[in-house]
């Protein structure tokens, strides 16, 4: 079984709060005027892809999340904090399939992918 790489992951996630404003409303005003996206835009496409199931949580995942928080605008930064803490907080246990599994993940890093996927198909 594989997995889908971060920018990917984020847009299939299907996440939901219980906000009721739109996301992509919310990014691209806080995009309006922002200098150039272009290396982070590069670095969600180089993410996209297929990973294996191990992937997840790993420290290679982890890096991958850091290398976008490291030339993220603004607007992304909050989301890409709370994924990157949850990677980080040992929730993801080789052993246990199941905690690899969004749906199992708290609503704030649900929602979190939500607004990182809005973000990234408003502005790449």
């Amino acid at each position: 079984m594989t997995l889908l790489a971060l920018g990917t992951l984020v847009s299939l996630c299907g996440c939901s709060s219980d906000d009721t404003s739109s996301p992509a409303e919310t990014v691209v005003a806080a995009t309006s005027g922002t200098a150039d996206l272009s290396a982070y835009c590069e670095q969600v496409a180089a993410l996209d892809g297929e990973r294996p199931e191990a992937y997840v949580g790993s420290a290679e995942h982890r890096a991958d999340v850091e290398s976008l928080i490291a030339v993220a605008p603004e607007a992304a930064l909050d989301p890409l904090k709370v994924f990157s803490a949850f990677l980080s907080s040992g929730a993801i246990v080789p052993d246990d399939p199941e905690s690899n599994v969004v749906e199992n993940w708290p609503a704030a890093v649900r929602a979190a992918l939500g607004e990182i996927a809005a973000f990234n198909d408003a502005t790449c």
